[in-house]
């Protein structure tokens, strides 16, 4: 079994909102950690990889959206890896900063700000007027 470190946020917002935080979320920590890329989207959230070692083989990290909650676990890709020196916790803890940046950004915005700001991270192609009909589309509810 592989060296995994596991943590859990709590969050006050339907699985929907939680997931378009976890977009907007990666997005940013992708920008100040362009090492952790995409690995799969699954359901209600996604998997990160960072590469940074190739000895090692880096770190998986899942993200998931649970009802009021999300779940961070980050372990290491190479399941003989006895020791990660405290990488899987430091992928973790980036993870739940981002989170937490991004919790404090939707609470001073209504609903259909956040939905705005995670399709434009998901979908950075899309012009304004595009995301504009999407989220009049969804009747401006997040």
């Amino acid at each position: 079994m592989a060296v995994s470190y596991e943590s859990l946020l709590f969050c006050d917002y339907p699985t929907e909102t939680i997931r378009n935080l976890i977009t907007v979320a990666v997005t940013n920590l992708r920008k100040k950690r362009p090492w952790f890329r995409f690995d799969t989207e699954v359901k209600d959230g996604v998997t990160l990889r960072t590469g940074r070692a190739r000895l090692f083989g880096g770190e998986r990290i899942g993200i998931i959206a649970e009802e009021k909650s999300v779940r961070i676990i980050s372990e290491c890709v190479w399941p003989t890896r006895i020791i990660d020196w405290g990488k899987n916790r430091e992928n973790v803890e980036a993870v739940r900063q981002a989170l937490k940046d991004a919790l404090a950004w939707a609470k001073s915005r209504p609903g259909h700000e956040l939905v705005r700001e995670a399709l434009a991270c998901a979908y950075p192609e899309l012009s304004e007027s595009e995301l504009a009909e999407i989220i009049a589309r969804r009747g401006g509810n997040p």
